[in-house]
């Protein structure tokens, strides 16, 4: 039964005369009931319906890597293959480490350079300065 229906049959049950009303009576009750019982169908229904849609959006989030290339993998395979990357750290972690390794070398590589540049700077100014004594111990 709609709602109008319910209205309608409540609207009679006011203006009823005492033999309608029994009658009625029952059509709005039932009418009640069955509108009652939609109700919460459609709730548990909604509510079943949001958890699907979540269980949906989690399966769509979740990674999707590759783990083998060419061949059939059995599922429990693949759940052992994640695990065990999750646990390595994965290419991410890999590609980490190989980063640090190349700029530790960079600066490894910069340091001894400019070592290589004060000695030569100190050389240099060493020169400069057995120049400038002699030249002054010439000149005087």
């Amino acid at each position: 039964m709609t709602d109008r229906a319910l209205q309608r049959h409540a609207d009679a049950l006011l203006t009823a005369t005492p033999t309608q009303r029994p009658t009625i009576e029952d059509q709005f009750v039932k009418g009640a009931l069955i509108q009652a019982k939609c109700a919460a169908q459609m709730k548990n229904q909604l509510a079943e319906n949001t958890a699907a849609e979540k269980e949906r959006q989690a399966r769509k989030a979740r990674p999707k890597r590759q783990l083998q290339s060419g061949g059939t993998i059995y599922a429990y395979k693949a759940r052992e293959m994640v695990k065990q990357r999750d646990e390595d750290g994965g290419p991410q972690l890999e590609r980490a480490l190989d980063r640090e390794v190349r700029l530790n070398m960079e600066l490894e590589e910069m340091a001894e350079l400019r070592e290589n540049e004060r000695r030569a700077y100190e050389n240099e100014r060493r020169i400069y300065d057995e120049w400038r004594r002699e030249f002054v111990q010439n000149n005087s």
